[in-house]
C-alpha cells in the first residue's frame, strides 16, 4: 500500500531528519515514526500533568466549594491528563497507514489504551459525583449505591465489548450479534445475579428502603438498621450488633416492616395491657363516685370502678409530657379470657430511641398498676402453689 503523507507524518520525518535518521522503508521507518509518536505523547503528558493536575489542582484546593475537592480525592484530574497523550498516539497511527503487521498492532493497542483511559476517567468522575451526592442532605438517605453500581456495570460492559472488538478487528455490532446467540446460556448461568439486580433496582426506584432505615424481617431474623444497599445484598446491623446480609429478592418477594416513617414522625406507639380480675369489677358507690369526681373524672351514677380506673389512666396520659395527644390515645378493654379482662393502654410516646422509649413505657405501666388499688380493681395474676407430700 502506498504511503499517504500527512502533516503529522511530515512533522515526524522532519524530526527524524534533524537527528540524523534518513527516511527508510518498511519496519525501520515505522518504528522510527512510532518512537517520535511516543516522545510527543510523553511531552503532551508532561504538559497536561503540569497544566491540569498542578495548576487546576491548586485552584480546586483554594476554592471554598467542598464538592470540587472530589476531583482531587478521586484522581479525576490525574486520569483526565492521560487522555490527550493517547490521542496523540492514535493520531500518529491513523496518519501512518502502512498496512503492516506492526502498524496494525500499534494502532489497535493505541485504540485499546484510549478505551482504558476513558474508562478510568469516567469511573473516577462517577465515583466523585457519587461521593459528592452523599454529602447533600436531601440525597444522603437515598439508595444511590445501587444506581452507582448499575452505571459501572453498564460502563464496564461497553468498554469490554469495545476492547474485544478492537482486538479482533471486528465491528462492535458484529460482536453483539455473536453474543446474542449465547444470551440464553448466560441468562441461566447468571440467573440469580440478574434477579438480584432487578430486585435491587426495585428497592431503590420505589423508595422501599434507604440506608439508615430500621427494618424487621422476621423470616430472616433481621431487626436493626440498614447499613448498606448494593445490587446483590442488603446489610442490616441488628440491635445485638450482629450483621444480617439479605438478598434484595428476599425484601421484594417477602414482607418486611420499615419503621423509618415512625422515626420521621418522632413518635413511637405504646400498646401495653394489664389483666383485671373480673370478680373485682363492680358498680361504684355514691361515696366512691364523689371521691373520684374530685380528680376531675366525668362519671355517671351507674359507672363502674373499672370505668373510673380507665378514665383516670387516660387523664394521666393526656397530661403526660412525653405522650403525643395529637395521635391516637385510648385506654380500652379487650376480649376477656381465662386470664381475666385485658385493659390496654394505646398511645404514642414522643421518643423513638429504644432505651428511652422503654423507660417511659415502663413508667406509664407502673402508674397503671399502682393506680388499680385506688379504684379497688385487682390485677389478675396466677400463683403456683407449692404442694407438699407428707409421709
Amino acid at each position: 500500500m502506498q504511503k499517504r503523507e500527512t502533516p503529522i507524518i511530515d512533522f515526524a520525518r522532519d524530526i527524524l531528519q534533524r537527528v540524523g535518521i534518513e527516511e527508510a522503508s518498511g519496519t525501520t521507518d515505522f518504528l522510527a515514526i512510532a518512537a517520535v509518536a511516543l516522545i510527543v505523547a510523553a511531552i503532551v503528558w508532561a504538559l497536561m500533568r503540569f497544566v491540569v493536575v498542578r495548576l487546576a489542582g491548586k485552584i480546586v484546593t483554594r476554592s471554598t466549594n467542598k464538592y470540587d475537592d472530589k476531583l482531587l480525592s478521586h484522581k479525576v484530574l490525574v486520569r483526565f491528563s492521560w487522555i490527550f497523550p493517547v490521542i496523540v498516539l492514535i493520531a500518529f497511527g491513523a496518519a501512518e497507514q502502512t498496512g503492516s503487521v506492526l502498524h496494525v498492532v500499534y494502532f489497535r493497542a493505541a485504540n485499546i489504551a484510549f478505551v482504558v483511559v476513558m474508562l478510568r476517567f469516567l469511573t473516577a468522575v462517577i465515583e466523585a459525583v457519587f461521593s459528592a451526592a452523599n454529602r447533600i442532605n436531601s440525597l444522603r438517605d437515598k439508595s444511590l449505591k445501587g444506581f452507582y453500581q448499575i452505571i459501572l456495570v453498564i460502563l464496564y460492559s461497553v468498554a469490554g465489548i469495545l476492547i474485544v472488538s478492537i482486538f479482533i478487528g471486528k465491528s462492535p455490532t458484529t460482536l453483539l450479534a455473536g453474543l446474542g446467540a449465547a444470551a440464553g446460556v448466560l441468562s441461566l448461568v447468571f440467573k440469580d445475579l440478574l434477579v438480584g439486580l432487578v430486585a435491587g433496582i426495585q428497592l431503590t426506584a420505589n423508595k422501599m428502603l434507604a440506608v439508615g432505615d430500621w427494618i424487621t424481617v422476621p423470616k430472616h431474623n433481621a431487626n436493626g438498621t440498614v447499613e448498606d444497599i448494593t445490587l446483590n445484598a442488603v446489610k442490616v446491623r441488628n440491635w445485638d450488633k450482629s450483621i444480617t446480609t439479605l438478598p434484595p429478592t428476599a425484601l421484594v418477594n417477602d414482607s418486611f416492616c420499615n419503621w423509618q416513617p415512625m422515626r420521621a414522625l418522632g413518635a413511637r406507639r405504646m400498646t401495653r395491657s394489664v389483666h383485671i380480675d373480673m370478680n373485682s369489677v363492680q358498680f361504684a358507690t355514691p361515696e366512691q363516685l364523689a371521691l373520684w369526681r374530685t380528680d376531675g373524672l366525668a362519671l355517671g351514677d351507674q359507672s363502674t370502678n373499672l370505668e373510673a380506673f380507665c378514665a383516670y389512666v387516660e387523664a394521666h396520659l393526656r397530661q403526660h409530657p412525653m405522650v403525643n395527644t395529637s395521635l391516637h390515645l385510648m385506654v380500652r378493654t379487650l376480649d376477656p379470657s381465662e386470664k381475666g379482662l385485658p385493659v390496654e393502654v394505646y398511645c404514642f410516646i414522643n421518643e423513638v430511641e429504644w432505651i428511652k422509649f422503654e423507660a417511659i413505657q415502663s413508667q406509664i405501666l407502673n402508674f397503671v398498676i399502682a393506680s388499680a388499688n385506688r379504684f379497688e380493681v385487682k390485677i389478675f395474676q396466677s400463683f403456683i402453689r407449692e404442694t407438699r407430700w407428707e409421709n
